[in-house]
């Protein structure tokens, strides 16, 4: 047995009551945390529907399973996981949905572990796209449930870029959500550098919220500048106003991407973004050390055009939207 299998062991003693999270801890019983984590369906139901009389279990007498009479659904382990956080975590989808077809405990969906994670928070977490589909799919409403720092499942699956799972939570429900910090989804999945995350949420949710850290101020966009051009392009094409918004310094995007030297950024942000955000400046130029009087134009001019580029920016500055898209 692995360490991460061992992680049940020390837990406290036994009510018989609806599942809700004010319930008292029940060891979970060693054999079935692991045919749990294995995902061995047939063993947890022996283990589970032995407790119901020899009738019900002895469908099961061909897995060898000792007869104990000990496992409840109730049980869980040490971070207070029960069987259902354990099967989301290791993406046993059929299992799950066996779990609650049999059972029929849909307070057991809801079930909140010490960090306050829901299965679905562990499911998307992991990554496991069917998983997630089945949870959804047997309780809708856990899509809005926070967990102690208040990410929802869409949040998590997002900072960890698992874009498949994304895709099936952003159909579900709005991102719209921020966390404790004040954080969105689709921030977070600019930061993890999917991009398959980051389109997930922009083409399914127009109202998304691009929020970033709320002590800072920032957007997505201003993350995206250092992810990949592609990034920024999608970004700016669902919501081009991006581009013009400052965070806590008075920074943009466009600071950001001309400190960070990436032409095509910086194209992508002057062709989308407000005519006057190159006049933008920050109440903290300093931090960036190529922003020196805290004016992107000086920036921009150094990365983009070389050392004496005023007539051209201003030559730039003066043209159309779409006349921009073919200047060199």
């Amino acid at each position: 047995m692995d360490r991460q299998q061992q992680q049940h062991i020390q837990l406290a003693c036994p009510p018989r009551g609806p599942l809700n999270d004010g319930a008292r801890s029940v060891q979970m019983c060693p054999s079935l945390y692991l045919a749990t984590y294995r995902g061995r369906l047939e063993e947890v139901m022996a283990l589970l529907l032995q407790q119901h009389g020899a009738g019900t279990a002895g469908r099961y007498q061909a897995t060898g399973i000792i007869q104990h009479g000990q496992c409840d659904l109730l049980e869980v382990t040490a971070e207070r996981n029960t069987i259902l956080h354990v099967a989301a975590e290791q993406g046993h989808d059929e299992l799950i949905r066996e779990l609650y077809i049999r059972f029929r405990e849909e307070g057991l969906l809801f079930r909140r572990n010490s960090a306050l994670d829901t299965p679905l928070h562990c499911a998307a977490r992991a990554g496991h796209a069917r998983a997630v589909a089945a949870l959804v799919q047997l309780a809708q409403s856990i899509l809005g449930c926070k967990n102690e720092a208040g990410d929802t499942a869409l949040h998590l699956a997002a900072r960890c870029g698992h874009g498949a799972a994304v895709e099936v939570l952003v159909s579900e429900a709005a991102a719209t959500e921020l966390n404790n910090a004040g954080v969105s989804a689709l921030y977070l999945a600019v930061m993890s550098g999917s991009i398959q995350a980051v389109r997930a949420i922009t083409s399914t949710c127009r109202d998304a919220s691009s929020a970033g850290p709320s002590s800072i101020s920032q957007n997505a966009l201003h993350a995206a500048v250092f992810q990949s051009s592609e990034m920024v392009d999608v970004l700016l094409e669902w919501r081009p106003s991006l581009a013009g918004e400052v965070d806590s310094d008075g920074g943009t995007p466009l600071h950001f991407a001309s400190s960070d030297g990436d032409r095509g950024v910086v194209r992508a942000i002057l062709r989308a973004g407000p005519p006057g955000t190159v006049y933008k400046k920050t109440r903290a130029a300093s931090r960036l050390s190529t922003l020196r009087r805290g004016w992107a134009t000086a920036a921009l001019s150094r990365t983009f055009w070389g050392p004496s580029p005023t007539p051209r920016v201003k030559e730039y500055l003066k043209l159309t939207k779409s006349q921009r898209q073919t200047y060199n």
